[in-house]
């Protein structure tokens, strides 16, 4: 009997020992999921917000075409509220993420990348800006400033989806 219930013993300690390891491996493992779930969702957010980089790339590549070869339409126009990321960023984004005090520099930069392209344009639509030189040049600087406002834009998206990524579902 006192070898049956030290045997008994031994099994017990193992199958705790065994137990206690489950767990921590368990833990380790619920620690490593909770991990690749923040960066999947960094990364899925990540990319969410590269696809209004790649509409803001376009756009820019469309104005400046459009003023260099002389096709400028009212139609390439677009404003900071009504393009596919003012409309995300005024909506659904403000109520997500208006508190956040990345989310809110955003703006500024995106109504101001709007708004000299825009300006190009109109002033390609009213006639000479390419030919006249002050014009020209004035729209050159904007082109230029466009270009600075557009990648600080894009640095705050990604500075956005740092801060908050992996919060997001």
């Amino acid at each position: 009997i006192s070898e049956n219930a030290s045997n008994m013993n031994e099994i017990a300690t193992n199958t705790n020992d065994t137990m206690d390891k489950f767990a921590e491996t368990m833990s380790m493992f619920k620690e490593d999921l909770s991990s690749t779930s923040a960066t999947a969702n960094q990364s899925s957010f990540a990319l969410f917000l590269s696809t209004y980089k790649i509409q803001h790339i376009l756009f820019k590549s469309r104005a400046y075409s459009a003023v260099v070869n002389g096709t400028v339409s009212d139609e390439l126009k677009s404003d900071h509220l009504h393009c596919a990321f003012g409309q995300w960023y005024h909506g659904k984004g403000k109520q997500l993420f208006g508190n956040n005090n990345t989310f809110r520099k955003i703006e500024s930069e995106h109504e101001a990348f709007h708004n000299l392209i825009n300006n190009s344009l109109d002033c390609a639509l009213n006639g000479g800006c390419m030919s006249k030189n002050t014009k020209k040049e004035n729209m050159i600087k904007d082109f230029e400033q466009a270009e600075s406002h557009s990648n600080k834009l894009f640095d705050l998206m990604d500075e956005l989806s740092n801060d908050i990524g992996q919060d997001v579902n």
